[in-house]
């Protein structure tokens, strides 16, 4: 317990410039990279989902086009 009390003790004054110290560059780096392919394929549907929609002969309220 006093590992995890010292380790909570070590983060408190590690602060925001030490996010972008040499030891978190990596992690910083992959976490970022990380969500970006995350966000960017909903922006692409939400983007293009109302013109994707259309094409394929949907309305605006979603239902199909009746003949």
């Amino acid at each position: 317990m006093g590992e995890m009390a010292a380790g909570a003790e070590n983060q408190k004054t590690l602060g925001f410039r030490g996010l972008f110290s040499k030891r978190l560059r990596k992690r910083l780096a992959f976490g970022g990279i990380f969500k970006l392919t995350l966000v960017i394929p909903y922006f692409a549907i939400y983007t293009f989902l109302p013109s994707i929609l259309s094409t394929m002969g949907f309305e605006q309220n979603f239902l199909p086009i009746q003949c």
